[in-house]
């Protein structure tokens, strides 16, 4: 089947089979999306040669809680928090249901009915185990407790990947985990972070100003949660 026949096919099976999602198609991807007024989801799929189709990524934006956030972001670092487009990305291997979806080249209308079958349910899933839950802040620190703090970098072990650069993303990440009531990987995501940043420092990566902001911001934010001191 032609890519235009495939994007044809999947817009009209959806309107007979429809999901919390607005569907649409772009290029080679095949694009869920749902927004409130508290949230943004996006589940997506790509059209690879061959007609070959897979999950392509599943991000969930919360403006209120990056509203929210930045007040704990110290003015010299408030540039890497800007822009953000999701707060928290799920990962593959967090989704049993995907082991569902077919990587065979879909060549005939039934094959690509099971596939949208499929499709639909694993988009219905994360919308309920992840699109819904996540608008309770909470619950995004009760997903990070579930990975040790990544010692090295993605993809090469799993991790929870929330939106912001480096070192933003690990705040979002002791501050969500303190919400939560998870101390013990709070405290380990706390270390962590400490040891990133002086590892970057110590090999280059940042400045000595930009290793004294990153500390100044990790040091406040721990004394506003553990000490509910309002430098903020």
């Amino acid at each position: 089947m032609r890519k235009s026949e495939v994007f044809k096919f999947v817009k009209e099976w959806f309107k007979s089979n429809p999901v919390n999602f607005q569907v649409s198609t772009r290029e080679d991807v095949i694009l869920f999306k749902q927004s409130s007024d508290v949230h943004e989801a996006i589940s997506q799929f790509r059209r690879y040669n061959m007609n070959i189709v897979r999950a392509d990524g599943d991000i969930i934006l919360l403006p209120k809680f990056e509203s929210f956030f930045d007040k704990f972001t110290i003015s010299e670092l408030k540039y890497k928090n800007r822009g953000i487009f999701y707060t928290i990305g799920i990962g593959g291997a967090d989704i049993p249901i995907r082991q569902n979806l077919s990587q065979d080249p879909i060549e005939t209308e039934e094959q690509l009915m099971d596939y949208l079958v499929h499709m639909r349910n694993y988009v219905n899933y994360v919308e309920k185990h992840y699109y819904i839950p996540f608008q309770d802040w909470k619950n995004i620190g009760l997903y990070i407790n579930r990975f040790a703090f990544p010692e090295k970098a993605a993809p090469y072990i799993p991790f929870a990947a929330l939106g912001g650069k480096f070192p933003i993303e690990f705040y979002k990440q002791i501050y969500l985990l303190h919400l939560a009531g998870c101390m013990e990987r709070y405290n380990e995501y706390k270390q962590g972070t400490l040891m990133r940043i002086n590892r970057a420092f110590s090999n280059n990566a940042i400045n000595e100003e930009e290793h004294q902001f990153y500390i100044k911001n990790l040091n406040l934010l721990v004394d506003y949660l553990e000490n509910g001191k309002e430098y903020w």
